[in-house]
């Protein structure tokens, strides 16, 4: 992704001073899919009975502060599914009040008009949504979710009307490379940035 010559200028900056001008929170390993690549998911019951709990509201806030004291100015809120995080609203929004510029990874799945609504109050810089393949049919082969494809699709479209800026992301694996002419189709189409990676 190329950026504005400021946020390039920033990172530079940032670097030679030891800034972290960039940070990730990874807010749960919960997610609605099974995709057949992933490391990171974990079913809400698996992350129950672990002994090690996921961080708290109150730590995450704790974080942020001392990262935006320090320097942290882009914050990309990442999962499993973190709209599947119990006050992923109640996060966000205090991140957004502190100035963080944020971004979001998500499967697209669970966007909701509310949702939308939302972002189109508190914009983030970007959502991020991996297309997972160009059918319903790829998408429970490779995710274990059936109609999928078509409600992130249409998600993603609702988020391009409501004027909410959309990266698509697409994992390859050998269960939907016969896919991916078509999801690059659907970027090229709908004028959206599309990164691959295998």
């Amino acid at each position: 992704m190329n950026y504005a010559p400021v946020t390039t200028w920033l990172h530079q900056k940032a670097l030679k001073k030891s800034i972290p001008l960039s940070g990730t929170f990874e807010l749960s390993p919960v997610c609605n899919f099974a995709c057949r690549m992933c490391y990171v998911r974990k079913s809400a019951q698996e992350v129950a009975a672990s002994p090690d709990p996921i961080v708290t509201y109150d730590e995450w806030i704790a974080i942020a502060k001392e990262a935006r004291d320090t320097g942290m100015l882009f914050l990309l809120l990442t999962g499993g599914e973190p709209l599947l995080w119990p006050r992923f609203w109640d996060l966000y929004d205090e991140l957004y009040d502190m100035g963080l510029i944020l971004q979001v990874n998500t499967n697209g799945s669970l966007i909701d008009e509310k949702a939308i609504a939302h972002w189109q109050k508190r914009p983030p810089q970007r959502v991020n949504i991996t297309l997972y393949g160009a059918s319903d049919e790829a998408y429970e082969a490779l995710c274990g979710a059936k109609h999928m494809f078509t409600r992130v699709r249409d998600n993603i479209l609702a988020l391009k009307n409501a004027g909410i800026l959309v990266k698509l992301n697409c994992s390859v694996t050998p269960q939907n490379a016969h896919d991916l002419e078509a999801i690059c189709s659907f970027a090229n189409e709908n004028n959206f940035y599309l990164s691959a990676v295998s």
